[in-house]
């Protein structure tokens, strides 16, 4: 049932129990909105919420319109943990807005903290997305990549890096919760022509002697912060865009693009590199696995939310 305040002892000894599991991780403290509530008690609570996000945002492309998340905090019980996911179900179904098709429900979750996967299977969820970090110094297998040249992007580059990445997130579409939105494109374009316009801009391209077959995009540390804190690497930066042209997939592309941002980060004394992937993308799992990536977070996700039982 609903708490007004959440158990401190129950949340120290989660965070315990999950460190000692994975110490690369960040257990940020929980900041509840207005509307959130918690739910369950005893050995698993939760903080519950619904996010609406405006279509005409580059968020609204990293999921679903209405988003129904829950932070649980859970001493390892697997019976409470099922209870404070059947409480939480009961409330997603109950919200008119989790029959949306635009709707879905999300949970992140260590990702070595395998005890609440059968837990989360049973109500519907799939581990549809993982945030992936690479410490400093891990190195960086680059392949030949022929006649293709990795260089910094310019101003110049601005259209091929938007027509890269509108590839890459129509391949992702069908295997992920990424969701292509209407004129996205125009979106990212002042952003990232604002990016290309500084003095050494974190962007890179492959170019072929046809033109940019591929581009990597950086953010970097103190453009990170939303996401720095999942882990407890003092400074992390994150990676945005990694896009191959189809035709040119499995050419070494990839991995010089890799290779170059890899330098940058280590020349720079950035901690780590965080990233996310689609966990059924038959590509990018490998590959960033060799890049020398592993999962961290694992985002368990159902859509439309009312699935989730």
């Amino acid at each position: 049932m609903p708490t007004d305040v959440p158990d401190e002892q129950l949340i120290s000894a989660h965070s315990a129990r999950l460190l000692a599991i994975d110490p690369l991780l960040g257990l940020a403290p929980a900041s509840p909105a207005v509307d959130d509530a918690w739910l369950g008690g005893g050995a698993a609570e939760g903080l519950a919420g619904v996010r609406t996000i405006d279509e005409q945002t580059l968020e609204a492309v990293w999921g679903k319109l209405e988003r129904f998340v829950l932070k649980p905090f859970w001493s390892g019980d697997s019976a409470a943990l099922d209870a404070l996911l059947t409480e939480w179900a009961a409330t997603v179904r109950a919200d008119r807005r989790s029959a949306d098709e635009d709707s879905q429900v999300a949970i992140a979750w260590p990702s070595r903290d395998l005890a609440a996967a059968r837990v989360f299977l049973r109500h519907g969820l799939v581990p549809a997305t993982a945030l992936a970090i690479r410490p400093a110094g891990r190195p960086t297998p680059a392949r030949p990549a022929g006649e293709l040249l990795v260089r910094r992007a310019g101003p110049d580059d601005l259209e091929p890096i938007l027509a890269l990445g509108a590839e890459e997130l129509a391949y992702e579409e069908g295997i992920s919760v990424l969701t292509v939105r209407p004129g996205h494109t125009d979106q990212a374009r002042a952003p990232l022509a604002h990016s290309l316009a500084g003095e050494s801009p974190w962007l890179w391209v492959a170019q072929s002697p046809g033109g940019i077959v591929g581009a990597l995009t950086l953010n970097t540390v103190a453009e990170s912060t939303w996401i720095a804190d999942q882990t407890s690497v003092e400074s992390a930066a994150y990676l945005p865009l990694l896009s191959v042209a189809a035709e040119h997939r499995a050419g070494g592309a990839g991995s010089a693009l890799v290779a170059a941002a890899h330098a940058q980060l280590d020349a720079a004394g950035v901690g780590a590199t965080l990233l996310h992937y689609g966990s059924f993308n038959p590509l990018s799992v490998p590959f960033w696995s060799r890049m020398g990536y592993r999962p961290l977070w694992t985002y368990w996700e159902a859509f439309p939310a009312h699935h989730v039982r």
